[in-house]
């Protein structure tokens, strides 16, 4: 059953033609129609492993019987059965008379006439292939016929679909067409038997179509032809000589001798009759075949030969079919070699060169295989491998064969890269002007073939083939050329994955070392190459310096599972099925430790495995669980029928054998009427019923238990089961069926859902209390809190409020849903809690409200506020603050529920509590911390304000210069500062006080702090009666503004001055400094030009500004 496989399963070409070879042999021995057809079925069943073959032969009225059957047990004989199909002239006469076959997967799936699927379903079939077997019509010179329609080749799937791949195909074919031909020569020869019997005079043998008779008087050596001689060969009779050397003569030489020795062999009475098949050249210089036979038909008296009679019949058509057999034939086993290396070899080169090798060989021409080079700076077509063929390679050719050819400009290029076969008749026709390949086609002349090789839908390369005689290409050597072509795409491909795979294998061994299993190789050349440190662990032991013997890691291995274990992995080496096996090893303690092996050998080019790769893991727990529950299942097996979990016993057809009753009460079925059942007979969904169906066939094929979960409707709710699928082993350890206990774990599910969601609301508790300690500040404080708790409790609403000394209240923090109306900055005036709440407030106990009317601690026009805002419960949690012996109810953090009245459970209002807890404590800090920030601040501006004026004092100001000269240094900015003195201010003093002269200091310095207007800007008092003013990034111009400003708001306080040398009212006299910081200088450098400008003012007379002259050097 060469031909018994899938699609995607390889095939061993070379076994299928050496047996297509066989068969054909025995077609053409056959010399009896029954025997030939019997053959035909009888091989073609073999061939396919189909479960019948038959042979249908048409009728003259249209109809046909089955004449020939080869059938397998258990399906209906067809055989001497008139079939009539309705559908035969509609649909497949003409197909088949084109000589086209039909191939049909699923007849129930296939768009088919109903008359035609009805037919088959009565014959048993899932699906077919029929060819046609075609007789070949004489074909006279000038002439040409169809091809008579005799029957057909049947091959029929009974018991299932089945795929046809093209190799199916294309030998059925070819089985067709060589049992036309032998049908026809069968015919051709029972005919020349039938007419030599009743025509003995050779001038009517002469008339038979398509036969020359010929008489050989061997005495005067004179041969007699038939006229039907001239039409065979196209010779009149002067053409020729008539003696036998002159027939010899027209034999093609390498059959001459053959017939001499057949003729010789005849006339010396070894053989009956003279036979031989051999070449005659015609008139036109053209060779036919023809098959010859005669013998002596008459004899001297000394019993030596006197006259031979012998006929001639035209095979040439026979020897075209059979030539082109042979060279398909050749072509495929080309083909195979080519898919025989990529399969063996990962070798690029050593593929091409055989891929150019076959190539060449069966099409008879060179080759030349090149890639397409683009990741170079020019790119190219460069050849990768070449073969000559049959045809030898001058100097010139060698010399050019392995150049780059130019990817620019190159028309033919430009072709392959749309993925185009090319071919050119004659490289003559190639143009001048193409300067690309017009020098290979001056060096390659003849006929060329290039086929692309496309990976996808992107180029690759090329193979170019080019023959020295202007013979065309047929479409068959093109068809080759693709599929190599295709195949080598293959092979390009398959290696990149190949490379992918090793680094993803590579990737896989670093993962391996990171999870808790033991790793080992063998090697069959050493054994033992390596055993990590995990499996030593896993036994007990430390890690030897050495890999162990082989034979010593067996011997650990518990006496019960040794045999069958080495059984197992000599099993995966030489048959390369999967190995993974539970067995028991020995603890360095003494026990023994289940574990579990899986392990992959590697194989070279024979199939000889040369390494073998795995791990081991400890599933000792595992198997301890696995033991008690099977002993719990042995002495619990006679309560099952009272089980509360459902129990039934099904086999491989899905049948149920056994259920109980609380399997009867889940399907809502009788438990009688349940045995015998499919489980698609119930009434389960389709979903729910795959899976069932595959967890049990993976039963089957693994013999292993399996788990599955479901989801099913029941009494209208969905309900959640687990089932355990057991299987069921006889004394011959097949699996028979399959025990399956299923448990409703519905309420079990819903524990665990709330469960988790226990988890997360805990989780969030530690978020939230993580981010409380985080954080000083309130807001943020709150915020997280309420926004946590709301995701947490699924609420419609949670928010926080505050209680104040007033018995008012108000809600300072809120989340909620957006359906519901935002209670946020809500206040109650005179809101106390009732007296008998608020011990237990205090004492920092929270409350669940189920019913938001029949709240009692809170007054009438909160609960009233709480109704209105769509709230029906809620839970409240006080947040609670020592002070002292007594603690004080700060507020509450309230949750609530609007939907609808919620059930709310203690350990959400254990949550809740604790919660506010944290909150209350989160809220002390922070209000502590808030308290500390203002007290700090405080200080702050008293350590930098001058107490008489309020505004800077000399600290601040030596802190604020030496940081502007600083950065103006950085930015390259200039700074500007103005000394200032109250004129005659000793005067001033002497006259109205000390009193009235602080009152005038703190007008002048209020009146000065009305000028400065950017935030930069520092204004201090710098001594007595003295000021200073320090303007960042403000030039000489800005600064004279300034001072005018002053100038102005001073005269403005029209403040009386007594001195007699003063104008009589009060004024102050400026020094203005302006400087570019540089590292050289320092702000003292700033301070002592603008005091050297203010004592040049009050020298000049007072009430006036002096600009200092930078280029001076101030005075120490």
């Amino acid at each position: 059953m060469l031909l018994s496989f899938s699609v995607e399963t390889p095939v061993e070409f070379g076994e299928v033609f050496d047996r297509l070879a066989d068969i054909f042999s025995q077609f053409h021995q056959a010399t009896q129609l029954e025997d030939l057809l019997a053959c035909g079925v009888q091989h073609t069943r073999y061939l396919f492993g189909c479960d019948r073959a038959l042979i249908y032969q048409f009728t003259d009225g249209g109809d046909g019987a089955v004449t020939a059957e080869s059938v397998g047990e258990g399906w209906s004989p067809t055989l001497g059965q008139l079939i009539y199909d309705p559908c035969f002239e509609n649909v497949w006469g003409e197909k088949f008379q084109r000589g086209e076959i039909t191939a049909i997967a699923d007849i129930e799936q296939s768009d088919i006439e109903p008359c035609y699927r009805e037919l088959m379903m009565r014959l048993q079939v899932k699906a077919n292939l029929i060819s046609p077997i075609l007789l070949p019509s004489p074909t006279p010179e000038g002439t040409a016929q169809l091809p008579v329609l005799w029957g057909l080749l049947i091959i029929h799937q009974c018991g299932e679909p089945r795929e046809w791949a093209p190799i199916h195909r294309q030998v059925s074919q070819h089985l067709a067409a060589q049992l036309g031909i032998a049908i026809r020569h069968l015919q051709t020869a029972q005919t020349l038997v039938a007419s030599r019997r009743a025509v003995e005079p050779w001038q009517q043998a002469a008339a038979l179509a398509g036969c020359v008779m010929w008489q050989w008087q061997l005495d005067t050596d004179i041969i007699q032809y038939s006229p039907q001689w001239r039409s065979l060969l196209g010779y009149q009779p002067p053409d020729i000589e008539t003696d036998f050397n002159a027939l010899l003569a027209l034999i093609h030489a390498d059959d001459r001798e053959r017939v001499r020795a057949a003729m010789r062999q005849h006339l010396e009475h070894r053989t009956a009759a003279y036979r031989v098949e051999h070449r005659l050249r015609c008139r036109n210089g053209q060779w036919k075949w023809v098959y010859s036979q005669g013998q002596v038909t008459a004899y001297r008296a000394n019993d030596t030969p006197l006259k031979f009679v012998g006929m001639m019949v035209d095979i040439s058509d026979r020897k075209a079919q059979e030539l082109a057999l042979q060279q398909q034939t050749q072509r495929e086993r080309a083909l195979y070699e080519v898919i025989d290396v990529i399969r063996r070899s990962l070798d690029f080169q050593h593929i091409f060169a055989v891929a150019a090798t076959q190539v060449a060989q069966c099409l008879q021409s060179r080759v030349r295989i090149t890639q397409y080079i683009t990741n170079e700076t020019v790119a190219c077509w460069r050849a990768v491998a070449v073969d000559g063929g049959p045809h030898d390679w001058t100097a010139e050719q060698e010399a050019q064969i392995w150049v780059d050819v130019p990817d620019q400009d190159n028309a033919i290029a430009a072709q392959l890269k749309q993925l185009q076969v090319v071919q050119i008749s004659d490289t003559a026709d190639i143009s001048l002007t193409d300067t690309v390949n017009q020098p290979y086609a001056q060096s390659f002349p003849g006929h060329w073939l290039i086929v692309p090789i496309a990976i996808e839908t992107e180029v690759w390369g090329a193979i170019a083939m080019t023959r020295p005689s202007l013979v065309d290409w047929i479409p068959a050597e093109v068809e080759l050329t693709q599929r190599i072509a295709t195949q080598l795409a293959n092979a390009i491909h398959h290696a990149q994955l190949h490379r992918q795979t090793q680094l993803a294998s590579e990737r896989d061994a670093l993962v391996l070392q990171s999870i808790d299993e033991g790793i080992w190789e063998w090697r069959a050349n050493t054994g033992i190459d390596q055993i990590s440190d995990r499996y030593w662990e896993i036994l007990g032991y430390d890690p030897p310096a050495t890999p162990p013997a082989l034979r010593d890691e067996l011997a650990r291995v518990h006496p019960d599972d040794r045999q069958w274990l080495v059984a197992s992995i000599e099993t995966h080496l030489y048959t390369q099925q999967p190995f993974q096996q539970e067995f028991r090893l020995q603890h360095r303690d003494g026990h023994y430790i289940w574990v579990r092996v899986r392990g992959r050998a590697i194989w070279d080019e024979d199939g000889n495995p040369t390494r073998m790769l795995g791990t081991v893991e400890d599933i000792s727990d595992r198997k301890t669980l696995d033991v008690r529950l099977r002993q719990q299942e042995k002495e619990f097996r006679g309560l099952v029928e009272n089980n509360p979990d459902g129990i039934m016993r099904v086999n491989r057809q899905f049948q149920i054998l056994y259920a109980n009753p609380m399997i009867a009460s889940r399907m809502g079925v009788p438990q009688a009427d349940l045995l015998g059942q499919r489980l698609s007979d119930l009434e389960l969904s389709r979903l729910v019923r795959n899976r069932w169906q595959t967890a049990i066939s993976r039963v089957f094929e693994t013999q292993q238990e399996q788990l599955l979960e479901t989801q099913e409707m029941l009494a209208g709710q969905e309900q959640t089961f687990y089932s355990r699928i057991v299987p069921e082993v006889n004394e011959s350890n097949h699996i028979q069926s399959v025990l399956i206990i299923s448990r409703n774990v519905t309420n079990l599910r819903t524990i665990q859902i709330a469960l988790q969601q226990r988890i997360q609301q805990e989780h969030k508790l530690r978020l939230m209390m993580q981010h409380f300690r985080a954080t000083l500040n309130l807001d943020e404080i709150l915020s997280t809190a309420v926004v946590e708790l709301q995701t947490a409790f699924y609420a419609d609403r949670t928010l926080v409020v505050q209680l104040f000394a007033d018995q008012s209240r108000q809600v300072i923090a809120e989340t909620r849903d957006h359906q519901y109306p935002s209670l946020l900055h809500t206040r109650w005036e005179n809101a106390p809690i009732t007296s008998h709440c608020l011990a237990l407030y205090r004492a920092g106990q929270a409350q669940i409200v189920p019913d938001i009317a029949q709240a009692d601690c809170d007054p009438e026009a909160v609960i009233a506020a709480w109704q209105r805002a769509g709230v029906k419960s809620a839970m409240v949690a006080p947040l609670t603050q020592s002070l002292g012996a007594e603690a004080n109810v700060w507020g509450f953090l309230i949750t609530q529920a609007c939907a609808t009245q919620r059930d709310w459970h203690a350990d959400e209002l254990h949550l809740l509590q604790q919660v506010a807890e944290q909150l209350a404590i989160a809220i002390q800090q922070s209000e502590l911390y808030q308290q500390l920030q203002a007290a700090n601040q405080e200080l702050a501006s008293i350590s930098t304000t001058d107490a008489l004026t309020q505004i800077a004092n000399r600290r601040h100001f030596d802190n604020t210069l030496e940081d502007e000269w600083l950065r103006g240094q950085r930015h390259q900015r200039e700074i500007s500062l103005i000394l200032c003195d109250i004129d005659w201010f000793k005067d001033f003093n002497d006259t109205y006080g000390h009193p009235a002269g602080d009152t005038c200091i703190a007008a002048v310095a209020q009146a000065l702090q009305q000028c400065v207007n950017r935030s930069t800007d520092c204004l201090a008092r710098y001594g007595g009666e003295e000021f200073a003013l320090i303007l960042p990034h403000t030039n000489q111009a800005g600064a004279i503004a300034i001072v005018e400003q002053i100038r102005e708001a001073i005269a403005a306080l029209e403040i009386h001055h007594p001195a007699p040398q003063s104008s009589g009212r009060l004024t102050l006299s400026y020094g203005i400094a302006t400087v570019m910081p540089v590292p050289s200088t320092t702000p003292q450098s700033l301070i002592a030009l603008a005091d050297r400008a203010l004592y040049q003012a009050k020298q000049a007379g007072r009430d006036r500004y002096v600009i200092a002259d930078v280029s001076a050097p101030p005075e120490e």
